[in-house]
């Protein structure tokens, strides 16, 4: 449970990080889907360093092993919720916050599960050989 409301935290301030930057891009005349790639991977920046040292906690040696499954869970997370938000917005006419706040939902979804039970899961210890 403590975990579950860490990674809680951390996604509202990702989501504040997200938001605020695609609606600042979107107010200021970028295209959406332009708009939710760079707000949603300031957002993957933020909530690797966040989830990595502090909800999950889990050491530099094993770095590269748990940035590589982050970055394919958050670039599958990416395609589903910028896929989403351009079927919300371009085809059903939701207004883009609306389908953004969607996306954001199900990307939200997505990516504590992809965390927890594959990119951070216990005993995802990369083994080290000795010699």
């Amino acid at each position: 449970m403590k975990r579950l409301l860490k990674f809680g935290l951390v996604g509202v301030m990702n989501s504040v990080v997200d938001l605020g930057l695609f609606t600042v891009l979107v107010m200021t005349g970028t295209p959406a889907m332009l708009a939710q790639i760079i707000s949603y991977m300031c957002g993957v920046a933020n909530s690797y360093v966040w989830n990595r040292n502090w909800t999950f906690g889990k050491s530099s040696r094993q770095g590269r092993l748990i940035m590589a499954r982050f970055a394919v869970l958050n670039l599958l997370a990416l395609g589903v919720s910028a896929g989403m938000l351009f079927c919300l917005h371009e085809y059903l006419n939701i207004p883009v916050l609306y389908s953004k706040l969607a996306s954001m939902a199900a990307g939200t979804m997505l990516g504590y599960a992809g965390s927890r039970y594959w990119v951070f899961k216990p005993g995802a210890e990369p083994v080290r050989e000795t010699v």
